[in-house]
């Protein structure tokens, strides 16, 4: 759904889910469910969007399997799931020719099994900043990811990325 409000001010919303479940599990409910809105106003765009999925699937050796299972395989191969998962992102055009944005997104999950359990965590920051001056182009950024994935048995990991650069266009032919 989108809705101009007036000749500068629009905002946008979706909403998607899906629901699903294995037929020799009378109990189990997969779902999934997708929420997102935008704003706008003049230069200034904000962001935001929320996901959350849980339910019971079956790990086999080419993947997950959420459809009807092979009879027989149920007890043992039974996963369960959740995860929730959210963003915030925000961007703005201060000056002509440049722009400013910045994003911000943090996941949590877990799974649960009868061989491996694992509770996952993720956060990533990311902003960057582009000026185009005449035929330059100055881009700088930064980024965090930091993440935790228990059954990999390694401590959490933080990585920070600093970057700049300046390209200029040509017009060959």
């Amino acid at each position: 759904m989108r809705r101009r409000l007036n000749e500068y001010t629009y905002w946008s919303g979706t909403y998607r889910g899906a629901n699903s479940g294995l037929l020799h599990d009378q109990n189990s409910d997969n779902r999934s469910n997708l929420v997102s809105s935008s704003f706008g106003w003049r230069r200034y765009t904000f962001t935001g969007n929320y996901a959350k999925s849980h339910g019971r699937t079956i790990l086999t050796p080419s993947g997950f399997l959420n459809p009807t299972p092979v009879p027989g395989l149920l007890p043992d191969e039974l996963t369960l799931f959740d995860g929730k998962s959210y963003s915030l992102g925000a961007g703005a055009t201060p000056l002509r020719k440049m722009f400013v944005t910045f994003n911000y997104t943090n996941a949590h999950s877990d799974t649960l099994s009868s061989t491996r359990n694992s509770l996952n965590d993720t956060t990533r920051y990311y902003t960057r900043l582009d000026y185009n001056l005449r035929k330059l182009v100055l881009r700088a950024g930064y980024s965090r990811a930091y993440q935790s994935i228990s059954a990999s048995g390694t401590p959490p990991v933080t990585i920070n990325t600093y970057f700049f650069g300046i390209s200029r266009w040509f017009n060959v032919f």
